[in-house]
């Protein structure tokens, strides 16, 4: 059995179905047209569950264009937002339902183009689900920030820790049944393999790359966000330093300069040369000693392994040598 398509071409006004797919007038090979204005009303079969659920995987939409969408069987209901709402980091992949607040299970929705130029359209797949409240989940903070706020990234270094803390919105609580963060699941997937449980968690990427954090929020009925959540990780490279040889010695009182530099322009970072701060003794008595044999008029030469200086030191002047002496 195959899954059929319904594309909204102004001849389609009802869809009783539980499955297929909900298309702009173009089908997929095609943008949709100029100055359309369509509605279409999608109810459930009665086949699986009592409310119809729309999962658009992405769309594309031009400017001044509107795809919207209405809790129940006319544009008279609800509204539950347009798909200009639905915006951020997931590339428009969204989730629009039938609420459990909606006694008949149908969704309506309309579009509208202005004829100023088309989008490719979307596909959303047609399913049926138990009544459900709304859940909205949230990335209620991070740490590291993320930057910019609203779309940007979480950066961070190899073996960095990133702290998150989630949290869901329930704009139906009470409507049909009380659900809250204590009610539901918070589920993590980190993009490496990795997961997590509850709405505060954090994780250690070890490995340079780009990673998309996902939340899910499941309520004790089993019904999920509507929305997505997908917060990007980038974590930098290890900086590979080279240094060039340096074999003149040292002394007290020289002056090192040290000059740094990437392999590549990026001028949205500053490379810099902070010295840190080191030394050796440069007073007091340093001392050793040898034992000699004991002997009558017989001259005996050696040499004493002096130790005590750091590596690189040398005596430049005879005048820093105050004695030696033989006892």
């Amino acid at each position: 059995m195959f899954s059929q398509n319904y594309l909204m071409n102004g001849s389609l006004t009802n869809v009783n179905d539980c499955s297929g797919f909900f298309m702009d007038s173009g089908g997929g090979s095609a943008p949709y047209g100029p100055n359309e204005s369509f509605t279409t009303t999608i109810c459930p079969d009665g086949s699986t569950g009592t409310h119809i659920q729309l999962v658009f995987n992405g769309t594309d939409i031009a400017a001044g264009d509107e795809l919207c969408f209405f809790d129940g069987d006319n544009t008279g209901a609800p509204s539950l937002g347009c798909a200009s709402d639905f915006t951020g980091a997931s590339a428009n992949s969204f989730i629009i339902q039938a609420t459990a607040a909606n006694p008949g299970g149908c969704l309506t929705i309309t579009f509208t183009s202005n004829g100023s130029g088309e989008g490719a359209g979307w596909s959303a797949a047609i399913k049926c689900i138990p009544a459900c409240q709304i859940i909205e989940a949230v990335i209620d903070s991070t740490f590291p920030g993320i930057n910019p706020v609203d779309t940007g990234w979480i950066d961070i270094c190899p073996g960095d820790r990133v702290f998150l803390f989630g949290t869901g919105n329930y704009p139906q609580d009470g409507v049909v049944y009380n659900h809250s963060d204590l009610t539901s699941n918070f589920a993590w997937d980190f993009g490496d393999g990795a997961t997590s449980q509850g709405p505060a968690t954090s994780h250690v990427y070890d490995e340079p790359g780009g990673y998309i954090i996902s939340m899910t929020i499941t309520d004790q009925f089993g019904c999920r966000n509507t929305n997505f959540i997908k917060q990007r990780v980038r974590v930098a490279p290890k900086p590979n330093f080279a240094l060039s040889n340096y074999t003149s010695p040292i002394c007290v009182g020289d002056t090192v300069n040290l000059n740094a530099m990437v392999d590549s322009v990026d001028m949205m970072h500053t490379v810099s040369v902070l010295p840190g701060n080191s030394g050796f003794q440069t007073a007091g008595v340093l001392s050793d000693s040898l034992p000699l044999p004991d002997g009558n008029g017989s001259s005996y030469t050696t040499s004493i392994n002096f130790s005590e200086f750091n590596p690189g030191q040398v005596l430049t002047d005879i005048n820093d040598l105050l004695g030696i002496f033989v006892t």
